[in-house]
């Protein structure tokens, strides 16, 4: 899988998660204002003062028209009385800000009439903001996000409502909420995405329902999403909006010459592939992966393999080429202080042309998305005052440069092309467009002159046939496959695209970090056809509506359409995201964090929890993702844990993302924290411990040692916030039933967790310097969580 498959189906199930049309590209830099991820896999945006006045509302987002408000149906006094009649415990909230239209994304939706009600929720002396949109048309709810207070100690666990109880309760709301649609209509989605569920064990249990809807009993891109509280309460709606023409024949084929069609044209190739875990990348491993267009959709009414821009696609297999040495080879900075902007701006300009008229307008020093380790120099390059597109964009470049080393990572010479306008850097009369080989020879020339050992690293990807870009012919695009011993990895390769007179447009790195850690092995021990077949047996083609388009690929706008197809679709809901191990020939799940199925937390008992007398706080920590099985599904849960693994369940029980914590993305230099080093791998859970004064920041801690129970009755004291309270029971008469009392230094804290119920002894005897097992850690967990709302403080959080 190279780079550019990644990105395509990457935006996909971006779409399809993020409600297609109303997030395409978000541009609002404030939190809580949506943000949606682009098909490049990075956040496009304007320049920072025009977002400023977006988000303040002093001009509408470029590029949309602003509705008339007489073809409203609905009133927007009328709207906030439909949001306040679905919801009575809004009775107090204030309707501050009414607009109509969607101002927030581009392309525009094409389904303009919408009243966005901007509301204030007053709580005391202070007030909580959230947003909604109705349709100003039927009255229906289009989303909320509701940001209420929450109470300052409050016992969250165990939820009042099931899981089963809980979408009860959201499918009532949907019909409520939006007449239009019947229980009929709803298709419960077997997926989870990045995140979801991921809620602290300390903090609001939530239950997240995503359905699409059926047209015509099909699957459709259109979908409901519905978030409640463990007590029912709603935390968000959201539901499709856009107009789609859904076309009127029905399918021409059927699903079994559909399958045949798909099992003929499915192949798999061997490539390393990134495992991620907590968002990084762990390892790499050998693993048979499907190529690229053996996944795509069948034209249910040609039986036409299409791409999932909803083009034709070729059937033809992808072919490496060798990358012959240039003339001009990359030579990487030396000096060891980071490029000014100056310095940055006249490497970018040797390099590739900026359109006249233009100079650089903003320049930053941010940390890389892809690696926060790195630093880059952002530039923007435009006019003043700023010509601008059709859609109301100015004229902008952008590139990124490696400021330490000096090469260029991103280059994109029309950050808002295809908006409706010929770009700026259109050839002058009397240009001549250039061979596929003449701009396919520029391209090698430029990637030996771009990145290291370009030569030896990379292969141009290509098909027999064609390799130009499908929009329209308007372009040659090129992707450089990463290659490490012989065999190519699924991401990090880099793509250019050029328009046909040679003048490049777009020019992308692939940033990925630890192929280092790549050493082998590099021949695979399962057959390639027993591969196959496993993949053969893992899908069904399944008939379904798909929306493509209304998106920008390398600055090129994609058309929106809706067609119908039969789509691959796992069977197996564990295995969409997984890939089979080459060497093992295991299914090996390469994103720890995406979870299938109906959406449901729960998981399969391992072999090992099954039957143990801890099962049931095991379980529970499980399905939070504090505790994750290993790579054989086994969970040890007599093992014994250290200081630093505890810390790292504690900080996971108490936010998913605890590891933001330490310094990452510009929040400041990653300094030591109790002795322990910033490449610690329980370095994040130590400073989360430090921030929140679980333990000394200033003491040395021993992470490796294995936790013994008086440590973990200091480090819950800490947690509880009882120090000054535990100095007063260090002659407690609970400490009287324990045999080995003379033993206990921390008679004070020991005597504060039992009394607590947080720890209890032993035979008679507390044994202070027993080690504590990841069962005993779950239980302890599991006991803080249910102590919520029962002390004067809240616990963890």
């Amino acid at each position: 899988m190279n780079r550019k498959r990644t990105r395509v189906s990457r935006f996909n199930r971006v779409t399809k998660m993020a409600c297609t049309g109303l997030v395409a590209v978000s541009v609002l830099l404030p939190p809580g204002l949506a943000r949606a991820e682009t098909s490049s896999g990075t956040y496009d945006y304007l320049p920072i003062e025009t977002r400023l006045k977006i988000a303040a509302g002093e001009i509408p987002m470029p590029g949309t028209t602003a509705p008339d408000p007489s073809q409203a149906k609905i009133t927007k006094e009328q709207a906030v009385g439909k949001v306040k009649a679905l919801l009575p415990e809004l009775k107090d909230a204030v309707a501050q800000n009414i607009t109509l239209g969607v101002t927030n994304v581009y392309p525009p939706p094409p389904n303009q009439m919408v009243w966005n009600i901007e509301w204030t929720y007053p709580s005391g002396s202070m007030g909580y903001g959230f947003s909604s949109q109705v349709d100003a048309l039927t009255g229906e709810l289009i989303s909320i996000y509701l940001s209420v207070a929450q109470e300052a100690n409050e016992n969250y666990y165990p939820p009042k409502l099931t899981r089963d109880q809980a979408l009860e309760a959201a499918k009532a709301f949907i019909v409520k909420a939006a007449p239009s649609i019947t229980l009929s209509d709803l298709k419960q989605e077997g997926y989870s995405s990045w995140g979801l569920n991921e809620t602290s064990l300390f903090g609001p249990v939530q239950y997240s329902f995503y359905f699409s809807l059926l047209k015509n009993g099909i699957p459709s891109p259109e979908y409901v999403n519905v978030s409640l509280n463990g007590n029912g309460d709603l935390i968000s709606f959201s539901k499709s909006y856009d107009q789609l023409n859904y076309p009127e024949k029905t399918a021409a084929i059927s699903q079994a010459v559909a399958e045949q069609t798909f099992a003929k044209g499915l192949d798999v190739e061997l490539s390393y592939i990134p495992i991620y875990k907590d968002n990084k990348v762990s390892k790499y491993i050998l693993a048979w992966n499907p190529s690229e267009n053996a996944t795509y959709p069948i034209d249910a009414l040609t039986g036409k393999r299409l791409s999932y821009q909803g083009e034709e696609a070729n059937a033809a297999p992808t072919v490496y080429a060798e990358v012959p040495a240039g003339k001009k080879q990359f030579a990487p900075r030396t000096a060891k202080t980071e490029l000014t902007a100056d310095e940055a701006k006249k490497l970018v300009e040797q390099v590739f042309t900026i359109p006249k008229g233009r100079t650089l307008l903003y320049s930053s020093l941010d940390s890389d998305y892809a690696d926060p380790e790195r630093k880059l120099r952002r530039l923007t390059w435009g006019e003043q005052p700023g010509r601008l597109y059709a859609g109301g964009f100015s004229s902008q470049t952008i590139a990124e440069v490696d400021a330490l080393t000096g090469q260029i990572l991103e280059f994109r010479m029309e950050e808002y092309a295809g908006m409706g306008e010929e770009d700026a850097s259109s050839p002058p009369a009397g240009a001549v467009k250039l061979s596929q080989a003449t701009v396919r020879q520029k391209a090698i020339e430029l990637v030996n002159a771009l990145v290291p050992n370009a030569s030896r690293d990379y292969r141009l990807a290509e098909q027999k046939e064609t390799n130009s870009n499908i929009q329209n012919k308007k372009s040659y695009e090129y992707h450089f496959t990463r290659f490490v011993l012989g065999i190519p990895v699924s991401n990090g390769g880099i793509s250019l695209s050029f328009d046909l007179y040679g003048n490049l447009k777009y020019y992308s790195f692939g940033r990925t970090p630890g192929l280092d850690q790549i050493t082998g092995p590099s021949t695979a021990k399962v057959a390639k056809e027993e591969a196959l077949k496993a993949y053969r047996d893992l899908y069904v083609m399944k008939l379904q509506y798909m929306n493509t388009g209304g998106h920008f690929v390398d600055n090129n706008y994609i058309e929106q359409k809706t067609w119908l197809a039969y789509g691959a679709e796992s069977k197996n809901p564990d295995r969409p995201f997984q890939v089979i191990d080459a060497v093992s020939g295991q299914w090996v799940t390469t994103y720890d964090n995406i979870r299938y199925g109906d959406g449901n937390p729960s998981v399969t008992i391992p072999a090992d929890v099954k039957g143990h007398p801890a099962e049931q706080d095991l379980m529970t920590l499980i399905q939070h993702r504090v505790i994750v099985p290993d790579e054989s599904g086994n969970v040890k849960p007599n093992q014994e844990v250290t200081v630093g693994e505890w810390l790292g369940m504690m900080a996971q029980a108490v936010t998913p993302y605890y590891k933001d914590f330490g310094g990452y993305y510009g929040m400041g230099e990653r300094k030591p924290v109790s002795g322990v080093p910033v490449d610690s791998p329980y370095y994040n859970a130590v400073a989360y411990a430090a921030q929140y004064k679980w333990i000394e920041r200033d003491a040395v801690l021993k992470v490796d040692s294995k936790l013994t129970r008086e440590e973990l009755a200091v480090m819950l004291t800490t947690i509880v916030k009882y120090n000054k309270l535990a100095g007063f029971l260090a002659e407690d008469e609970s400490l009287n039933q324990f045999s080995d009392k003379s033993l206990i230094g921390s008679k004070g804290e020991v005597a504060l967790t039992v009394k607590l119920g947080l720890l209890q002894g032993q035979n008679g005897k507390f044994n202070p310097q027993g080690t504590v097992t990841k069962a005993d850690a779950a239980t302890v967990i599991m006991q803080l969580v249910k102590l919520q709302g029962k002390t004067d403080q809240t616990v963890a959080q």
